[in-house]
């Protein structure tokens, strides 16, 4: 059997190699599992879910407990709250954890909740729950989206700590129940190819830059009406409309490479 670890911090980033000086590839969240390829006292080689591959501080890692999947799973509606050590909002904070993560759940008190951490303590947060999505819509997409507006860009970023843009992408279709690849390339590759003209896209859409030697290097999610919302700096909405002054964008409109729809297509 493979070993499988736990992400045992709220967001640890994977390199490319084993060093902080290397490139960031994605990120894990607190609970994940990761299967390990090759341990290491300092540095961990780590296959994702998904398939991705990277170097993780061994630090960042702790050994799956036996009962950890046999118990109800707990995800927070909160972008980023803290777990604490009892059910107290001055008790001490035990970890952070943001709302892409899900853990094992022991019991509910008093509007908190306790859960189980990969390190097989257990702490309490605000029981604020998010609600498990049946049937995707794209209003229920954006108004996901949304949710992240002005947080910023990071590279490697798929949490509300930071993103960048396909990270963003994935992590908006994951939180409606629909699984993309990492890549904005990848991506690219997933669902049915549209035409050119954004007053034929529909809200929920694709659409994808090049800003280098063709290669597809960037991607947004159209909110409609030649709007889309994307991470460039930080999370925020531009449009390909001209005639939208306060957000149209030059730079998107030339750089465009192609627009894709995923709902209804998968």
């Amino acid at each position: 059997m493979p070993d499988v670890q736990l992400t045992n911090v709220s967001v640890a980033t994977i390199f490319n190699d084993a060093s902080f000086m290397s490139e960031a590839v994605t990120q894990a969240c607190l609970g994940e599992e990761l299967t390990v390829l090759e341990p290491g006292d300092k540095w961990v080689h780590v296959r994702q879910n998904n398939g991705y591959k990277g170097w993780i501080d061994a630090f960042q890692l702790a050994c799956k407990p036996d009962d950890w999947g046999g118990l109800p799973r707990y995800a927070t509606n909160d972008l980023v709250t803290f777990i604490r050590e009892s059910p107290d909002a001055n008790s001490t904070g035990i970890r952070d954890i943001t709302l892409v993560s899900e853990l094992p759940m022991l019991e509910r008190e008093n509007g908190w909740v306790k859960v189980r951490l990969p390190d097989d303590k257990n702490g309490w947060l605000v029981d604020h729950p998010r609600k498990k999505i049946e049937h995707v819509n794209p209003e229920m997409l954006i108004a996901t989206a949304t949710r992240f507006l002005g947080i910023q860009y990071l590279w490697g970023g798929c949490t509300p700590k930071g993103f960048d843009c396909s990270g963003l992408v994935q992590t908006v279709f994951a939180l409606n129940g629909i699984q993309l690849p990492r890549d904005s390339y990848q991506q690219a590759e997933v669902g049915l190819e549209l035409g050119n003209n954004w007053q034929d896209w529909e809200t929920g859409d694709l659409v994808f830059f090049s800003f280098a030697d063709g290669r597809i290097t960037h991607v947004g999610i159209v909110i409609g009406n030649g709007d889309i919302i994307h991470a460039s700096g930080f999370v925020r909405i531009e449009s390909m409309r001209e005639t939208s002054s306060e957000l149209y964008s030059p730079n998107l409109k030339n750089a465009f490479v192609k627009a894709t729809r995923i709902l209804g297509e998968l």
